[in-house]
């Protein structure tokens, strides 16, 4: 039996839903731009018309529910997964992020070394896929574990401000990922004038913000230096082992962790497990409940 150990199959209750659907004449010298929503909009279009599915259970005045089989638009149906994991992470408290391809949730913990300093995080990455192996008509989710860490300094500290000019920097309210902020563009910190951090954002002229509203994203190697320069070096080996043990990489011995892809796939059933996400709905009209198997897809006997 072949396994794709982070594969996970989402089973359908039927095979035809909902969706509220905004047309739009097509015949125009621009096309029309997909309308913003606090939901998701997917496009789709013909010849003479521009059809905008919303991902939502709560559709705006404008649209019609139109019927939708699975296997007319199964990539639709892929992003339906997606998105409905991702609320449902939500609705359990993770801090959802998004990223150019899937999401990532995660939930603080207490395991910090420092909890004045940084805080750890743990949860998993996720993206749909559709017609994985000999089966073109399955849908379901690649997961795989994720760790991350968090300053809970800021520029105002001496240590972190000396060590972020030159470096990009994020407001403190971005989410746990070296890679993503709240909305407002990240940076980089040229200066540092009184009480306030002189930040380059592109082209633009560089922006003056207090201190307290930004830091530096907690990248390990950027934590890792924080600490040589405040807590010494041991201090900055003692966090390195800690995350490479969370993340797997090596085992509480200290050694190589060959086990790496068995102990990560028993991490992602236990977030699962702990925390209900067998279950979820889709957010298309009437809500559609699907349910997420704790096993990894079969793709060969």
């Amino acid at each position: 039996m072949k396994l794709a150990l982070n594969w996970f199959e989402v089973t359908l209750p039927a095979t035809e839903f909902k969706v509220a659907v905004e047309v739009v004449d097509g015949g125009r010298d621009e096309p029309p731009k997909t309308p913003h929503h606090a939901h998701r909009v997917v496009r789709r279009q013909n010849e003479s018309t521009f059809r905008f599915l919303h991902l939502t259970n709560n559709p705006p005045s404008n649209t019609t529910e139109q019927a939708l089989n699975i296997f007319d638009d199964p990539s639709f149906v892929k992003i339906a997964v997606e998105e409905g994991f991702a609320r449902l992470l939500k609705g359990k408290e993770f801090i959802v992020c998004r990223q150019h391809v899937g999401c990532t949730g995660y939930t603080p913990t207490s395991e910090s070394m420092f909890p004045n300093v940084y805080t750890f995080f743990r949860g998993v990455s996720f993206r749909s896929f559709y017609g994985f192996g000999p089966r073109p008509d399955r849908w379901g989710l690649i997961l795989n574990y994720a760790t991350s860490q968090r300053f809970c300094i800021t520029l105002e500290d001496p240590q972190l401000r000396q060590l972020a000019i030159g470096k990009r920097v994020v407001p403190i309210s971005a989410i746990p990922s070296a890679d993503e902020d709240d909305g407002r563009r990240s940076g980089i910190l040229v200066s540092v004038q009184g009480q306030q951090a002189v930040i380059e954002q592109g082209k633009n002229a560089p922006i003056q913000a207090p201190l307290g509203e930004w830091t530096l994203p907690c990248r390990r190697e950027l934590l890792n230096d924080y600490l040589q320069q405040a807590h010494g070096p041991k201090a900055s080996a003692d966090v390195t082992r800690h995350l490479q043990v969370a993340g797997f990489s090596l085992t509480k011995a200290g050694r190589m962790n060959t086990a790496l892809a068995k102990d990560q796939l028993r991490a992602v059933q236990q977030v699962l497990h702990d925390h209900s996400l067998a279950k979820f709905c889709l957010p298309l009209p009437n809500d559609p409940p699907v349910s997420l198997s704790d096993q990894p897809l079969v793709i060969a006997e």
